[in-house]
């Protein structure tokens, strides 16, 4: 796999929209709040020498993160896929956002072969092995044991990878 300057990276995990608060859906407070969130992050980042963004191009918090890297014009996207046929059983919507996201993409990083079992695990820690912190949107209060959400925040603890966890900003109302 492309090996990224990880002095200058970072990479986004999250839910997926059903476990997002406001569900993701374009216009609710909360996804609004993220979005804004994620934009003040990446653009700070990028004012700190940041210039690769990594994306597992996941429904939910990781298109919302791709999204946000393409709205700033300093920032490169990284999609780094976990299968080929990652969206295979999305709606025509979603695999529309899903196609339009890849094309503007900086880079994008295909997995090595189709491995169905572990390749959301090898794409989780490809992206934390390449990068110096993680912008997470994690409710730390659910201890799910499975969420890959979950698993990617441990690995990256466990690498001393500095983890910032947006979960709660849609709660500071403006």
């Amino acid at each position: 796999m492309y090996s990224l300057d990880r002095a200058k990276s970072c990479c986004f995990t999250g839910h997926r929209p059903g476990k997002l608060p406001g569900r993701a859906l374009p216009n609710s407070y909360e996804t609004v709040a993220i979005a804004n969130k994620l934009d003040d992050l990446i653009k700070s980042a990028c004012g700190n020498g940041y210039e690769f963004f990594i994306s597992g191009m996941a429904f939910g918090f990781d298109m919302l993160a791709a999204e946000a890297v393409l709205r700033n014009p300093n920032a490169k996207l990284v999609c780094a896929l976990p299968l080929l046929n990652q969206s295979l059983f999305w709606n025509s919507n979603e695999k529309k956002r899903y196609s339009d996201i890849l094309n503007r993409a900086a880079i994008i990083i295909y997995p090595k072969e189709e491995d169905v079992k572990n390749g959301y695990m090898n794409r989780n820690r490809y992206m934390v092995n390449n990068s110096s912190f993680v912008i997470a949107c994690f409710n730390e209060s659910n201890k799910q044991i499975r969420s890959g959400t979950a698993a990617t925040v441990r690995y990256a603890k466990s690498q001393n990878v500095p983890v910032i966890n947006i979960w709660d900003c849609w709660k500071n109302k403006v």
